[in-house]
């Protein structure tokens, strides 16, 4: 009996350590192909989240510098000097108002456009993404349609005479918007692992 289990206990043993490196193998290889999965959503994700705040980035720095640009501030000094010359005369002043109208209508346009073209990001961004999105967009809209109450407001009423409430709103807005874009820069990097 000593003889028969030295003889094949070799085999035993040989064969064992085959089954056993066959099933390593293939764990090594499942959990490589997990890795290399997980590191291609991370980069598509990556790229997709990087152009997503480009695209946003340079869409509110041409509207910053439409509306404070050298083309606003020739305008608001038309205005003023409009207005000293003539202080009944609001033409200048309701002038200014539609080219702000304009800026704001340009950009509300682009806004939305560019919120209904997130289907790339919608298909690789992670639930969290998504659910932060979906509050962007409806804040997004809320705060569109308090710029352009506010705008409304300083249209229609004298220069200096605005109700606070209105100013209040569009900043709050504002603030809320900036908020969440805040929570989505973060998400973004909890997603590709920088965080």
């Amino acid at each position: 009996m000593d003889t028969f289990l030295i003889k094949y206990g070799g085999y035993v043993l040989f064969f064992l350590g085959a089954i056993y490196s066959i099933f390593k193998i293939r764990y090594e290889i499942k959990k490589k192909k997990e890795y290399e999965n997980l590191a291609s959503i991370r980069e598509k994700r990556f790229n997709t989240y990087k152009d997503f705040l480009s695209k946003l980035d340079l869409m509110n720095s041409e509207l910053y510098n439409k509306q404070y640009g050298e083309e606003s501030t020739k305008k608001a000094t038309e205005i003023i000097e409009g207005i000293k010359k003539n202080p009944n005369d609001l033409t200048s002043y309701y002038d200014y108002i539609q080219f702000q109208y304009q800026l704001l209508t340009e950009w509300m346009q682009k806004y939305n456009l560019y919120l209904d073209e997130l289907n790339e990001l919608r298909l690789v961004g992670s639930s969290e993404i998504i659910n932060l999105l979906d509050k962007y967009q409806y804040k997004v809209k809320e705060y569109l349609e308090a710029n352009a109450e506010s705008m409304l407001m300083h249209s229609t009423n004298l220069p200096g005479s605005f109700d606070i409430s209105v100013v209040s709103n569009y900043v709050t807005k504002q603030q809320e918007l900036n908020d969440i874009r805040k929570k989505i820069e973060l998400q973004m990097r909890k997603d590709i692992g920088n965080e």
